[in-house]
């Protein structure tokens, strides 16, 4: 969930600086999936795009929304232990497909920042291979103990 959040932050950020406009990317980053239409609606805009575009730019939004909600809805269910090891698993296996959205969003972003390729961050810092080494003890931890409920 923290990636996502930075995610939003970053474009919201990003966006506020390129238009100058007056919106709180902090808020927006936290509260993403309230307002990922509207950054995807001023992407959009920015490059004038068909309807067409529009609307693969739009489902691809929804599509994120609605995995994340789903995705979220099955870890409160394996918290309360609730279908497990089912829901505890749909949780985690999820979560790709919602970002797998967000990839598709980002390329139209960079396209529409005229970095196609994101060359403007396409180098990692040590930053970003520390976060990359939490990141994964955090997905082997949950997979862990995803299978001690399943033996269980």
């Amino acid at each position: 969930g923290l990636y996502s959040i930075y995610w939003s932050y970053q474009n919201w950020s990003l966006y506020k600086k390129s238009v100058g406009s007056d919106v709180w990317p902090i808020a927006r980053g936290i509260f993403d999936i309230l307002f990922l239409h509207s950054l995807c609606d001023k992407i959009s805009s920015l490059i004038s795009s068909s309807q067409k575009e529009r609307s693969a730019l739009e489902w691809q939004a929804i599509q994120y929304v609605l995995l994340v909600i789903v995705s979220g809805i099955c870890d409160r269910l394996a918290m309360k232990e609730l279908g497990l090891p089912y829901t505890h698993f749909a949780s985690f296996f999820i979560l790709p497909f919602a970002y797998r959205a967000l990839y598709k969003i980002q390329l139209r972003i960079n396209y529409a920042m005229k970095d196609d390729f994101g060359e403007a961050n396409a180098r990692f810092s040590w930053a970003n291979y520390v976060w990359i080494i939490l990141g994964i003890l955090l997905c082997l931890v949950t997979i862990l103990d995803g299978l001690d409920s399943v033996v269980i």
